[in-house]
C-alpha cells in the first residue's frame, strides 16, 4: 500500500456484519483501540474476531516483504486458535504491507478474497464516518460474478448436505477405480525427509487465450457452473495431456480443487474441497472431445463433492502425508479471483507475491483469472526439480495451452508441448559435437603413417615379446599380399579365429591392408555358431591354427593355418611392402556379430569411417605415443576396438595380457609390468578391480568405464583414489561404433541409481525421440537415437533389418541418418542423457549385448521343450544372471539343457537358473507376464549327486554355497554350471582364502578345478596329504 493504514478506535469501527461467505460466522470486521506508535498495539475485538497487529519497521520495502514470510510460515495451533492472523507492516517510505494469513480449514482462496473484500468495505466506511457498504454474497469460487441482495431476517438455509446425499456422494467416490499412480521422473532422486523445500514460478497467460478456453469449456449439463467462464475444463483437459506427454501413461490423475453447489436457492457458498479426476486419453481424442469428457467428470464431482470433509480425499486415494509417498503428487488450480485488489479507502493497493518457501506436492499449478487474463503459478519441490526445469515446464504449458485453443479439434498426441527454444536446446544446440578429423582415409593408412613416423617404438607387447611398428608393419604387408593373392578385395570378410597374440595383430592388420574387413571368430564360442557366421559373412578366408581349425572344416571358406609349416625353399616370399588396393573410407573395417533376436546373430557392418570418428580426434579422451593401452577385451566384444586401434593408429603401445589367467589378476599383473596409461573396463569389472587393487587403477591416466549403467557406489568407492586419473562413463552400442556419449566423474551422488551417460562424443547426434519420432522435453522418457559418422552400414545381407532401424535423420544434414538403439532415455537439465533402460527383449549382462529371443530359440530347438521364456534377474548372486523359465514333455536335467546350448550359443548367454513351469503365465494381450514369474533358485537344479566325504570338503561346499547363494552343492558339481561366472570365482577365491588356511590356491587353480571335490584335493595336495 502506498500509503500507511491507520488503526481505528472504538466509535469509528464498524459493528460485526458481514456473512458472506461459509466461515464469516467466525470472523468479524476488526474493533481497534489505542494509539498507534513505534510499538505493536494491540486490538480489543470480540472474542470471536483476530487480533491485528499495527508494527513501525524502519526497513526497506524488500526487508518488509521478507519478514512477512517469516510470519506467514509460523505455524498456526488449530486447538486453541486463533486461525487467522492480520498484521499491518509499515516501513521507511510510509508505505505499508497489509498481511492476512488464514488456516486453510477456516478459509480458502475464494473464502480469503472475500474476506479481504469485506475488511476494505469496513475499513473505508469506518475511515469516512460512515456504515459499511454491502457485502457481497458468494455463491461459487467466483466472488466478483455473484451479487447478493439485501440480508432478510429470514432464517438461513442449512449449508450442510442432507445424510441420504451425503451416503450417495461417498458412495460415487468409493465406487470409482483404483487410482493410476503417476510415474513423474524428478531431475533428482526422492530422499527421506519430513519437510519439503519449495519455490515457485510466475506466468500469466494472454487475454485471447482464455476466451478460447472459455468457449471450450461450456457444459449445459453442469448444474453449477454451465458456462465455466475460468475455462476450467480445458484447463484441466490440457493439464492431463500435459501429464501424460511427461509420463507416457494415457489415464493420469488430476488433483483440482472444486466448490460444492450452495444448498438449496440462496444458500451461502461450500467450501472448496479437493477431487481427482482422471480423464481418458487412450483413444487419442481431439482435444475438444477430451475437454467434453472433463466437464462432464468435473460436473459429476461438483454435484459429489458435499459430502468430502478435510482428509477424505487421502483415505479415498490411499494419499499419504508423507511427501514421499503421496497418490497425487501434481495438482492444477484454476479459480476466477478479483481482478483488482480491495480498496482501503484512497490508499493504492498492490498484490505481493509471497512465498513460504515449502511446497505442498511435487508439483502445484495454480491459474487465477484476473479480469481477462489468467495470472499463474508453479510451486515446485526444490529437493526434486531444478529451477530451470520449472521455468521450462511453465512453457511447455503455455505452449500446449496457446495450441489446444487455437486447434481444438487436433488430436491430443499431436498437440506441441516442446517451446521453439528448448526444441532448439535438445535437437541443436546439444548436438553441436562437429569436429575437424580425416573422414576420407583408411585405417591401413592411419597406421602406416605412424609406422613412417616412427618404427621402431613398440607397437605390441604380450608377455616378453614385442613387435616394433616397422615390424608389424613388415609382417603385415607379407599377409595382406598373400590375401590379396587369394582374392581378397574391398568390403569382403575376412574370418580371424586366434587367442590373443602377436600374430593375431599381425592378422588383422594384414586383412585391413588387403582392403578386407576383419571377421571376429571367438575360439570360445561353440562351432555351431562359428560355422554360421563365416557362412552368413560369406567370408571366403579364415585365418586361425591348428588348434581351432575343425569347425571350419565344413564352411566354403579356404582356412589359412598360422601355425603351418614355412613353405619350402624356392617359393618366393611375398613382399613386404604397403600394399596398393581401392579401399576407401566408405569400404567395410570389420564385421562384428552380436546377439539377433530372431535366433540367430547379426552382423553389424562398419566402415573405416566410422571406426576413424571413434579414435581419430576423438574429443573424449587423449590418444597418441605416449599412451599404453591394455587389450582385455576379445576381438568379438566391440570394447576392443579402442583397445586396439586408439593405440595403433596413434602411435601408441598395445600390451596384450598374460594369458590363462582370470581376469583379475590378468588385470592386475598388467597394469604392474606395462604402465599402462589408458584401460577400459566394462561395470562389473570396476566392481571387482576397485574393491582388490584400487591403488593399481590410481596409476592409470585415463580410466574408461562402459556399460549403460555405472553403479554410484562403485564409483564413489573407487573416487577418492584417483587423483590424477581422469575417470570417464561411456556409453554406446556397437552400432554406433563403441562409443557415443560420455562423462566425465569428478563428483559421485550416491542417491542417483546410476551415473549418467554423459553427451554425445565428436561427430556424433543424440536424439530421444517419441513413438512418432517427435523430440521429447528434457526430464521427459523417449527413445534414444544416434546419428553422426559413427553408424554401422548396414546389417550384413539383412536389408529388411538395416532399413527398420537405420532412418533418415529428419534433424541432421541431407543423406545423413540415425539408428534405434533399443534404449530408454532422457535428458537431464544440465544436458546430460541419463540411461533408463531397455524399451525391447535385448540386455546386458556383464557387459554382453543378447537378445533373449536368441536364447530362447536356441532352448525352443531342444526336442522336449514346448514353450520358452528367459528373462533377466536381479536378484542372484553377484548381480545381474539369466533365467530360463520352461515347459516341457518331460522332466529336463539342468545338465542336459546346459548341453544343449553350450553347443549353440556363448557362455555368456547360457541361463544361470532354469525353472520348469506347467504353463507360461500370459498377459491378456499374449505377452509373457514377467511379474508372474517365481523367483528361481540360482544354481539349485538337480538335487546334489554327492555330499561331502570329508571335513575339508565340507567346508570348501559350503563356501561355495554361500558364494551362489544355494543351500546345498554337490561335491562333483560344476562351478559355472551352477550359475557361477567369473567375478563369483574371485568372491569364492577371496573367502576360501580366509576361512581355508594355508590352501594353497590361486585363481587359476580355481578355473581349472570347478568342483568342491576338486578344490579339496588341491588343497590336500598342497598341504602334503594323501
Amino acid at each position: 500500500m502506498t500509503t500507511p493504514l491507520h488503526p481505528l478506535t472504538a466509535p469509528d469501527a464498524p459493528g460485526p456484519e458481514p456473512r458472506s461467505h461459509p466461515s464469516h460466522h467466525v470472523v468479524r470486521c476488526l474493533r481497534i483501540e489505542g494509539e498507534f506508535d513505534s510499538a505493536t498495539a494491540r486490538a480489543a475485538v470480540p472474542p470471536d474476531a483476530p487480533p491485528v497487529d499495527f508494527a513501525e519497521l524502519r526497513v526497506p520495502a524488500e526487508k518488509a516483504v521478507e519478514l512477512a514470510a517469516q510470519e506467514a510460515a509460523a505455524p498456526f495451533a488449530p486447538a486453541s486458535g486463533p486461525l487467522l492472523r492480520i498484521r499491518v507492516l509499515r516501513f521507511a517510505d510510509r508505505a505499508c504491507l497489509l498481511l492476512a494469513v488464514a488456516h486453510r480449514s477456516l478459509l480458502d482462496p475464494g473464502g480469503l478474497d472475500a474476506f479481504l473484500a469485506d475488511h476494505a468495505r469496513a475499513y473505508s466506511a469506518a475511515r469516512r464516518g460512515g456504515p459499511a457498504a454491502p457485502a457481497a454474497q458468494q455463491q461459487s469460487d467466483r466472488p466478483e460474478r455473484s451479487e447478493r441482495p439485501e440480508r432478510s431476517d429470514r432464517p438461513e438455509p442449512t449449508s450442510g448436505p442432507s445424510a441420504a446425499q451425503a451416503a450417495a456422494d461417498l458412495a460415487y467416490w468409493r465406487a470409482r477405480p483404483p487410482l493410476p499412480v503417476l510415474d513423474l521422473l524428478t531431475d533428482l532422486p526422492r530422499r527421506p525427509r519430513s519437510d519439503r523445500g519449495g519455490a515457485v514460478e510466475h506466468f500469466v497467460l494472454p487475454p485471447d487465450l482464455i476466451s478460447g478456453l472459455r468457449e471450450l469449456s461450456v457444459n449445459p449439463d453442469d448444474p453449477v457452473t454451465p458456462h465455466d467462464p475460468d475455462g476450467s475444463a480445458a484447463v484441466y483437459a490440457a493439464a492431463a495431456v500435459f501429464l501424460a506427454r511427461h509420463t507416457g501413461q494415457w489415464e493420469v490423475p488430476l488433483l483440482v480443487p472444486v466448490r460444492p453447489a450452495p444448498a438449496g436457492p440462496g444458500g451461502a457458498a461450500r467450501p472448496e474441497t479437493e477431487v481427482v479426476l482422471t480423464p481418458r486419453l487412450d483413444d487419442d481424442p481431439t482435444f475438444r472431445e477430451l475437454t467434453a469428457r472433463t466437464a462432464a467428470e468435473l460436473a459429476r464431482a461438483r454435484a459429489h463433492a458435499s459430502a468430502l470433509p478435510p482428509g477424505a480425499l487421502a483415505r479415498l486415494t490411499g494419499d499419504s502425508g508423507d511427501p514421499d509417498r503421496q497418490a497425487v503428487p501434481v495438482t492444477f488450480a484454476v479459480r476466477s479471483r478479483p481482478a483488482r485488489p480491495p480498496q482501503y479507502g484512497q490508499t493504492v493497493c498492490t498484490p505481493v507475491a509471497l512465498h513460504l518457501g515449502t511446497a505442498a506436492r511435487d508439483l502445484s499449478f495454480a491459474l487465477d483469472l484476473r479480469g481477462d487474463a489468467l495470472h499463474g503459478t508453479l510451486e515446485y519441490d526444490t529437493d526434486l526439480f531444478a529451477p530451470v526445469t520449472a521455468q521450462r515446464l511453465v512453457r511447455r504449458l503455455e505452449e500446449l495451452l496457446t495450441a489446444a485453443a487455437r486447434r481444438p479439434d487436433t488430436r491430443v498426441t499431436a498437440l506441441p508441448v516442446l517451446p521453439s527454444e528448448e526444441r532448439e536446446l535438445v535437437v541443436t544446440a546439444w548436438n553441436r559435437t562437429a569436429r575437424e578429423f580425416p573422414r576420407d582415409r583408411t585405417t591401413a593408412s592411419f597406421f602406416e603413417e605412424q609406422v613412417r613416423r616412427d618404427p621402431s617404438a613398440i607397437a605390441v607387447e604380450h608377455e616378453d615379446a614385442t613387435l616394433t611398428y616397422g615390424e608389424l608393419n613388415t609382417r603385415a604387408n607379407h599377409l595382406a599380399h598373400r590375401l590379396i593373392g587369394l582374392g581378397v578385395v574391398p568390403d569382403q570378410p575376412v574370418g580371424l579365429c586366434l587367442p590373443p597374440s602377436l600374430d593375431m595383430v599381425v592378422c588383422l592388420l594384414g586383412i585391413l591392408k588387403a582392403g578386407g574387413a576383419y571377421l571376429p571368430l571367438d575360439p570360445d564360442y561353440p562351432a555351431e555358431r562359428l560355422r554360421h557366421v563365416v557362412d552368413d559373412a560369406a567370408a571366403r578366408v579364415v585365418l586361425t591354427d591348428a588348434e581351432h581349425a575343425p569347425p571350419f572344416a565344413g564352411t566354403a571358406a579356404r582356412v589359412l593355418l598360422r601355425d603351418a609349416p614355412e613353405p619350402p625353399n624356392g617359393t618366393p616370399a611375398p613382399p613386404g611392402t604397403d600394399p596398393e588396393v581401392p579401399a576407401t573410407a566408405e569400404h567395410l573395417a570389420y564385421v562384428l556379430y552380436t546377439s539377433g533376436s530372431t535366433g540367430a546373430p547379426k552382423g553389424v557392418a562398419v566402415t573405416h569411417r566410422a571406426l576413424a570418428r571413434l579414435v581419430k580426434g576423438a574429443d573424449y579422451v587423449e590418444l597418441g605415443p605416449d599412451e599404453a593401452h591394455l587389450q582385455l577385451s576379445p576381438l568379438s566384444f566391440d570394447a576392443s576396438l579402442i583397445e586396439l586401434w586408439g593405440a595403433l593408429l596413434n602411435g601408441g603401445r598395445l600390451v596384450l595380457p598374460p594369458s590363462g589367467l582370470p581376469f583379475p589378476d590378468r588385470l592386475e599383473a598388467a597394469l604392474r609390468r606395462h604402465r599402462i596409461t589408458t584401460l577400459l573396463l566394462v561395470s562389473p569389472q570396476l566392481h571387482v578391480a576397485a574393491e582388490r587393487f584400487p591403488q593399481e587403477l590410481a596409476r592409470v591416466r585415463q580410466l574408461l568405464v562402459g556399460g549403460d549403467v555405472l553403479s554410484p557406489a562403485s564409483a564413489a568407492q573407487l573416487l577418492p583414489h584417483l587423483d590424477d586419473t581422469r575417470f570417464l562413463h561411456v556409453y554406446g552400442p556397437t552400432e554406433c561404433t563403441l562409443f557415443a556419449t560420455w562423462k566425465s566423474i569428478e563428483a559421485v551422488d550416491t542417491n542417483r541409481p546410476t551415473i549418467p551417460i554423459g553427451r554425445p562424443i565428436a561427430n556424433t547426434r543424440t536424439y530421444v525421440l517419441d513413438e512418432d519420432l517427435n523430440p521429447v522435453p528434457t526430464g521427459v522418457p523417449g527413445h534414444l537415437w544416434l546419428g553422426g559418422d559413427g553408424l554401422a552400414r548396414e546389417y550384413l545381407g539383412r536389408p529388411e533389418l538395416t532399413r527398420e532401424r537405420f532412418l533418415p535423420d529428419p534433424f541432421g544434414p541431407p543423406d545423413s541418418r540415425i539408428y534405434r538403439t533399443g534404449d530408454l532415455a532422457r535428458w537431464l537439465p544440465d544436458g546430460d542423457l541419463e540411461f533408463l533402460g531397455r524399451s525391447d527383449d535385448q540386455v546386458k549382462v556383464r557387459g554382453y549385448r543378447i537378445e533373449l529371443g536368441e536364447v530362447d530359440a536356441a532352448l525352443a530347438a531342444h526336442p522336449d521343450v514346448r514353450s520358452v521364456a528367459t528373462v533377466v534377474r536381479d536378484d542372484a548372486p553377484g548381480g545381474q544372471a539369466l533365467a530360463a523359465y520352461l515347459v516341457g514333455d518331460r522332466h529336463l536335467d539342468d545338465r542336459e539343457l546346459r548341453a544343449h546350448l553350450a553347443s549353440r550359443l556363448p557362455a555368456f548367454m547360457v541361463p544361470a537358473a532354469f525353472v520348469r513351469l506347467d504353463a507360461i503365465p500370459l498377459t491378456p494381450n499374449g505377452k509373457v507376464d514377467r511379474k508372474a514369474l517365481p523367483a528361481p533358485e540360482f544354481g539349485a537344479g538337480d538335487a546334489p549327486q554327492e555330499g561331502p566325504r570329508t571335513e575339508l570338503e565340507a567346508q570348501v561346499l559350503g563356501t561355495i554355497a554361500e558364494v551362489l547363494g544355494l543351500r546345498a552343492v554337490g561335491a562333483d558339481e560344476d562351478f559355472f554350471d551352477l550359475g557361477g561366472n567369473s567375478l563369483l570365482l574371485v568372491d569364492l577365491f577371496t573367502r576360501l582364502q580366509s576361512r581355508v588356511p594355508d590352501s594353497g590356491l590361486t585363481l587359476v587353480d580355481l578355473l581349472e578345478n570347478r568342483t568342491g571335490a576338486g578344490i579339496a584335493a588341491l588343497v590336500e595336495l598342497s598341504r602334503g596329504g594323501a
